[in-house]
């Protein structure tokens, strides 16, 4: 039966005087997919839905009556499982392929870095007679260990001890601050305090009433002020300084 039907498509080729490669050509089916239909052979190593389809085309072309040919065609129905099956089996042997691409590609980078590590361990032995793998071990194991003690001692000298005054020389001492002023006001003040020798600023902001702020310094300091009549400076030796009225300076030597 299956060769009877095939041989409906060969007589209808021959008779529009076409070769299998031309209708291959036309139809972009596979030359041996053809003679197999040709043959009445459809153990096609693809789903039922692919060869349905051939048969379908090859008939259109040839001018047979399709729906008479669909329903004579020994591939009766359609099986979704076997088109499924079909692409999973495609899909696992293309997922093999890439893992097996994959591992030659490991296997190709290991052999190099071997061969690498043997040239440079055949380099050595010819430049250093005594040159051996364990030496290397050696060799590695204290560079290591040196590179240790570095991170060790750099680390011990980051480190920040307690601060001695004791260690102050003479020409540091004059920058801690031994001496203070108590700021009171009878109203808003905007105050500036500097250093008068080097114009560092000490303190700036707006004074409150009824809020004291006390400021420590080393000598000499000028304190600005913008209202003065509002303002009371205080020395830690007790002496009280009333400013004039207004903006002004005041230097505490």
């Amino acid at each position: 039966m299956a060769e009877n039907f095939g041989e409906q498509f060969t007589a209808a080729r021959e008779a529009l005087g076409l070769t299998t490669s031309e209708v291959a050509s036309k139809t972009k089916i596979r030359k041996e997919y053809l003679e197999a239909i040709e043959k009445g052979d459809f153990n096609f190593q693809l789903p039922d839905v692919y060869i349905r389809g051939f048969v379908r085309n090859y008939a259109k072309l040839l001018g047979l009556d399709v729906e008479t040919v669909m329903r004579e065609c020994p591939i009766k129905e359609v099986r979704v499982a076997d088109s499924i099956k079909y692409h999973a089996s495609a899909l696992v042997e293309s997922v093999k392929s890439e893992e097996e691409k994959a591992c030659d590609v490991k296997d190709q980078l290991a052999a190099t870095k071997k061969e690498r590590l043997q040239d440079t361990l055949h380099n050595l032995s010819e430049k250093f007679p005594g040159f051996s793998k364990k030496n290397l071990t050696i060799a590695l194991l204290i560079g290591v260990i040196f590179l240790l003690l570095l991170v060790i001692i750099f680390t011990a000298r980051k480190k920040k001890e307690p601060f001695d005054f004791r260690s102050i020389t003479p020409a540091e001492s004059e920058k801690i601050p031994n001496k203070s002023i108590t700021l009171s006001t009878t109203g808003t003040v905007k105050v500036v305090v500097r250093s008068k020798n080097t114009l560092e600023k000490i303190y700036a902001g707006n004074l409150l009433a009824g809020i004291a702020k006390t400021i420590s310094y080393y000598r000499p300091i000028q304190v600005f002020y913008d209202r003065g009549e509002c303002l009371l400076i205080q020395q830690d030796n007790g002496e009280k300084i009333y400013p004039q009225p207004g903006r002004g300076a005041i230097e505490i030597k």
